[in-house]
């Protein structure tokens, strides 16, 4: 894949909501045309004016139209539903200072899969912790009225 990305653009990673895979000031090589995206593969779309990169883990349908959910590796919450129409790109690979990842491999293509399946579980998991938590105070605020 290298030999082919030269031409392909590049975007500087912001912050770490996709920590630890990719860190804040990777570079990202995008492929502005891709012919499939998959859960798993990390995608880049706009979300009021920024660019955000991060992984798909499901899709829904909305009627005809189909709709990625994506979530950060480091965050406990789903983005809103992206429709695919809104994706500008999917991450192909990542470099920084000392190497360089492809994520066009099998390796990667069956980790980053792997990890999908994991975040998607993780946020909900989190989700049922936070309704237990205030279902917890509801019922401690009526025991002691």
């Amino acid at each position: 894949m290298w030999g082919q990305v030269e031409r392909k653009p590049r975007m500087r990673m912001k912050g770490n909501s996709m920590s630890p895979f990719i860190k804040e000031n990777d570079t990202l090589i995008i492929d502005l045309q891709p012919k499939n995206i998959r859960i798993g593969d990390v995608v880049v779309y706009r979300n009021n004016g920024k660019c955000i990169a991060h992984r798909v883990v499901g899709t829904r349908k909305l009627g005809l139209e189909t709709q990625l959910l994506l979530k950060g590796d480091n965050m406990f919450v789903l983005d809103p539903p992206v429709p695919r129409e809104m994706i500008m790109g999917k991450v192909l690979g990542k470099e920084n200072a000392s190497f360089k990842t492809d994520y066009t491999t099998m390796q990667w293509l069956v980790l980053n899969r792997i990890i999908a399946v994991f975040s998607l579980l993780l946020g909900k998991s989190h989700i049922f912790y936070c309704i237990l938590r205030r279902l917890r105070k509801l019922l401690l605020k009526r025991s002691y009225e």
